[in-house]
Parts: structure tokens; C-alpha cells; sequence
């Protein structure tokens, strides 16, 4: 592109730009301009030369495979299917969630110590090992009274010597001799175990009945209910507890484990959202579980919230979902439980972005509401621009409300070079954000209130989500905005 051409005579007229300029037929090269901008102490985009080389450094040595993104690099050609490297993806930064201390080894921690915990799809037995009973359930009539646990195999041919075998496993032996079984799940078991519940958050919860709702969490252990009445989340359907909660049972007498959540309502009684049912006996003898327990690496759960419906026609019973929960269960050994720290359950930090916005022009305002007392309208009027956030999450020392200051004599069109700034908007990673600028310009007079113009309303919900995730600053947003009657540059 050269100076002559007119697409440089409209960037040109775009303001904040940015030009550099070689001789004719120099190809650009990109090192070789990042290298000219950092000997300089300030490079042009207008960061410190300083803090861009100390950013790519930690992104090179430090954070390592995070961070990158969760696709293979971009290129000018396809990455060959054979080579393993360009097609390895690597974990996004803003895709990780802290909960289990993960910030601590990108800070620079040893690299042995990753905590990162793992997570599956759905319930936990469900991606493990079938129990080792099998659940029986009695009925009294068409009513469940009971289970039975049970273990049973069938011998063909029948061979009443089969435990004398050779073929016999280790495990056949155990379950089908008196004494030892006895030994292995009575005896040398626990008297009594400590359920530790880990809630991170609901996922999609609705109302009992419809709607938003407001959920608080409840447990069952056997027959003795638990409920965080005190601990609910008003008009959320994400609910974040990261919560932890203990208690002592005794098994089997205890082994029925509930957790669910009950909507709070103001007037009446509490209506249930929906329940998780989990055989704590299953859970605590499953080997696979075990391994877990040892290796400190009891992976994160995804359990549905399952409510019973009635069809007023026909009276058929259906099961809905009504949202899961983000959660995992740790069973100790009560006597030494006290010697097994608790995991550390932390939101992740919040994220502060500061918008800046510049007004620099205004354009063809129209004043036909710019009249006097007769009616007649005003050659030339005083005007300002307004600028107010509107975000819950908005904690900067400056003012929600600014403005420019006065620009007397306006004929149509404005010269303002005034910059808005606000600070602190805080972005939490899984929280719902609105955040909208509100523009506005007005008409000053020396002994009367002024008077609106013309306004608008625009949602930075996106571009403030955008910052936050990738962890730098954005690209200046150089779109013209309407307003009612006029147009404002920023």
C-alpha cells in the first residue's frame, strides 16, 4: 500500500492508527520490526518494551504446555498426519478450572506437583468396575422394604468339590468361605467411616417447577437429613457452592447416601429441584475405588439431579433431570481420617478488565430539538457526551457516570479527544456478567438543566469476556456506533 492510494487516505481519517513505512519493494518481516520495537523503550502499540519481553518469556519457560491453545498451531500449509507433534493439543489456559491448588504450579511450584484432578463423564460407578454385591431389592407387597446384598456363582457341571480346585481363584475363595468372609468385611473393616462431600457447583438447575429457582443443598445419611437452608443462591442456575461437607456413619446401617437440592420459597413449604442416590457399601469395597482413595486422585463427578414426575392423564411415573452437580466423595477410615488434610476448594480469581473508551468526534447532530422559547432554532448550541456503566461487577475508583467537558458554539459537529476510563470490572471464569456503556450527549445552558439529545446502548458482555480470557489486551474496537440523532466515534 502506498501513501497515494485511497484506502491510506481512509485509514487515515480512523484515529487511533498506527503507521510504520520501508522503501518501495522491502518486503515486510516481522522479527525483524519486533526487534527494531524492543530496543526502544516504549514499542508502538504503546506497552513498555520491557513487560512484552517478560510476558513471552514466561509464556516460553514458565507456564509451559498452558499456554497454548487447545488446537494445533495455525499454518500455511496442513500439518502432517504422521508426525505426532503437530498434532498434539495442548490445555487452554482459560479452559482449566481451579479447584484442587493448579495455580500453584503454573506460579513456578514443583512440577511433581501437579494437582490437577481429574474428571469423568456422569457418575463414578458408572465408569468403574461392576460392585462386589450384587443389590437385591424386597418388596412387601408392590412396596420396597429393603436390599439384599448377595454374591452368587453358578457351577455347570454341578461339582459340589469346586472349591478344591486349582482353577479356583484367589477372590472365589474369599467370598465363598465363611470365615474368610467374614475376616475380609467384617472384621478388619472399619467400625465406622467420615463421607467427605466435595460441591463445587450445579450445572443448568432449574425450578422445582419451572424457571429459576433458588437452590440450597440437603444430604441423607441413612435416615438422618442434612440441609444448608442457610447456605442457598437466589435466582441461579449455576449455582457455586465449593463447599465441604463431613459425617461420621456407620456401615451398613448408614450406607443410603442422598444429596439433592431444594428450591427455597418465601411462602410455603420447600419444593424438591431433583436427587443423586449413591450405595456408599458399593462405593467403599470396589477396588478401582480404593486405588483412587491411595493415590489421592478421586476424579471429579458429574451426578444427575433426577426428579419423579406424575402424568395427571394416564398417572405414568417419569424421571426427569433436572441439572447435576460438580462433585466428588472422599470415604476415610474414622480414626485416621483426622490425618488426611482436606482439600482445598477455591473459586477461581476473578479477572479485573478496564475499559477505555475514546470520544473524539461528534458528526452531524442534528438540533432540530434545539429550540429557543419562541420555538425558532438555535444557531449554535453548548454540548457535552456522557458516558455511565452499568456493571454489577464494577468496583473502580472512578465514577459510574462521566463526562467530557463543554463544547460551546456547536454547529452540527464536535471535537471532544476526551477518554473514558473504567476500571476493575471483575470477570469470574463460569459467572454471568452483563455489562453495557451507556452513551448519551446533552445540551448545556448557563441557568437551566440540560437536555438529552440523543443516546445509546452498547453491550460489551463479549469483548469483556474476550480480554479476560485470553489474558491481554484487546484489539481497538474502531466500529461506528449510531445514536438516535447523531454518531459517536469510539
Amino acid at each position: 500500500m502506498t501513501a497515494v492510494q485511497p484506502r491510506f487516505q481512509q485509514l487515515m481519517q480512523l484515529r487511533p492508527a498506527i503507521f510504520t513505512c520501508r522503501p518501495h519493494g522491502l518486503a515486510a518481516r516481522g522479527d525483524s520490526d519486533r526487534a527494531i520495537q524492543e530496543s526502544k523503550p516504549v514499542m508502538l502499540s504503546g506497552v513498555a518494551s520491557k513487560v512484552c519481553k517478560e510476558h513471552d518469556h514466561k509464556l516460553r519457560h514458565k507456564d509451559g504446555p498452558l499456554a497454548f491453545l487447545r488446537v494445533p498451531r495455525p499454518s500455511a500449509v496442513l500439518p502432517d498426519v504422521v508426525n505426532t507433534q503437530h498434532l498434539n493439543c495442548r490445555a487452554a489456559r482459560g479452559g482449566c478450572l481451579d479447584v484442587q491448588g493448579l495455580a500453584r504450579f503454573i506460579a513456578g511450584g514443583d512440577e511433581e506437583d501437579d494437582r490437577a484432578r481429574p474428571s469423568i463423564q456422569g457418575c463414578l460407578e458408572d465408569n468403574m468396575e461392576p460392585a462386589v454385591f450384587r443389590n437385591i431389592p424386597l418388596f412387601s407387597g408392590s412396596r420396597e422394604v429393603g436390599q439384599v446384598k448377595a454374591k452368587f456363582k453358578v457351577v455347570s457341571p454341578p461339582n459340589k468339590k469346586w472349591m478344591t480346585g486349582k482353577e479356583v481363584s484367589v477372590e472365589d475363595k474369599v467370598f465363598f468361605d465363611e470365615k474368610l468372609l467374614r475376616k475380609r468385611f467384617k472384621i478388619d473393616q472399619p467400625h465406622s467411616l467420615r463421607v467427605r462431600t466435595y460441591i463445587i457447583r450445579g450445572l443448568n438447575i432449574s425450578g422445582a417447577v419451572s424457571g429459576y429457582g433458588n437452590p440450597y443443598l440437603y444430604f441423607m445419611y441413612g435416615a438422618n437429613k442434612v440441609s444448608l437452608e442457610g447456605h442457598r443462591q437466589m435466582q441461579s442456575v449455576e449455582p457455586r457452592y465449593f463447599r465441604t461437607e463431613e459425617c461420621d456413619v456407620n456401615l451398613p446401617e448408614q450406607s443410603y447416601f442422598e444429596i439433592g437440592l431444594f428450591d427455597y420459597q418465601e411462602n410455603g413449604e420447600d419444593l424438591l429441584i431433583g436427587k443423586s442416590i449413591l450405595d456408599l457399601d458399593d462405593r467403599y469395597y470396589t477396588r478401582e475405588y480404593k486405588l483412587m482413595m491411595e493415590n489421592k486422585k478421586v476424579p471429579i463427578e458429574y451426578r444427575p439431579l433426577l426428579c419423579e414426575t406424575i402424568d395427571p392423564n394416564t398417572n405414568d411415573v417419569s424421571t426427569i433431570s433436572k441439572g447435576s452437580l460438580e462433585m466428588w466423595i472422599e470415604l476415610l477410615d474414622t480414626t485416621t481420617a483426622a490425618e488426611v488434610p482436606v482439600s482445598k476448594l477455591l473459586q477461581p480469581p476473578a479477572m479485573e478488565v478496564e475499559v477505555r473508551l475514546i470520544c473524539w468526534t461528534i458528526h452531524d447532530l442534528q438540533m432540530r430539538m434545539c429550540t429557543d422559547e419562541y420555538g425558532d432554532q438555535r444557531e449554535n448550541i453548548s454540548i457535552r457526551c456522557r458516558c455511565s456503566m452499568d456493571c454489577r461487577t464494577y468496583n473502580g475508583p472512578q465514577p459510574k457516570e462521566q463526562e467530557t467537558d463543554q463544547h460551546d458554539s456547536c454547529v452540527g459537529d464536535g471535537e471532544f479527544n476526551w477518554r473514558f476510563v473504567f476500571s476493575r470490572i471483575q470477570v469470574t471464569k463460569g459467572v454471568s456478567i452483563d455489562c453495557f456503556l451507556h452513551l448519551s450527549v446533552w445540551e448545556y445552558f448557563a441557568l437551566a438543566r440540560p437536555n438529552m439529545l440523543c443516546e445509546t446502548l452498547v453491550e460489551l458482555k463479549s469483548y469483556v469476556k474476550k480480554v479476560s480470557e485470553d489474558g491481554r489486551v484487546s484489539f481497538p474496537l474502531l466500529v461506528r456506533h449510531l445514536l438516535l440523532l447523531a454518531s459517536c466515534y469510539y
